[in-house]
């Protein structure tokens, strides 16, 4: 064997004083940031203070569809993939507003409301969709797509 690779111990020796010296850097330079902040703040005291600048997320508005509606367009969704009109049904699931989409989403379970992105919405609609062609190929009735899709959503929250 040769000398040139440090064994185990030796690395984890380096990397630590490595990690110390890192931590001190850090250290002095919060140390002189917060120094030049407080004379900052002294030649101008009319100066706010800075807040963490957060995005914030564009907040979108309850839908007022009823659950009746959204499980409707749940239905006609089903009824596109199942007929593999892949190209319908995206077109269907861009069609529907930002709002039935995230309120469709929580109502399929696949959502969890305001804290839930459209794109996340519309991921959780396609997995509920494919979810619900799978489980039951032969139903051909909106109502069994309803009863399919409650059931499996009652099994996963139970769990």
């Amino acid at each position: 064997m040769s000398d040139e690779f440090p064994s185990p111990p030796e690395e984890v020796q380096r990397l630590a004083r490595e990690l110390e010296l890192l931590r001190s850097d850090f250290q002095g330079a919060l140390s002189k940031l917060s120094q030049m902040e407080r004379r900052l703040r002294a030649a101008f005291p009319a100066l706010r203070k800075s807040s963490k600048k957060q995005t914030p997320q564009p907040s979108l508005a309850a839908s007022l569809k009823k659950s009746e509606e959204l499980m409707a367009i749940f239905d006609e969704m089903v009824t596109l993939k199942r007929e593999q009109k892949d190209s319908d049904f995206e077109a269907r699931l861009r069609y529907i507003s930002p709002e039935d989409v995230v309120a469709l989403a929580v109502e399929l379970g696949a959502g969890k409301g305001k804290k839930t992105s459209v794109k996340a919405a519309q991921e959780g609609i396609r997995g509920r969709v494919n979810e619900t062609i799978l489980l039951n190929q032969s139903a051909k009735s909106p109502k069994d797509n309803r009863q399919i899709c409650n059931s499996f959503c009652a099994q996963e929250h139970s769990t």
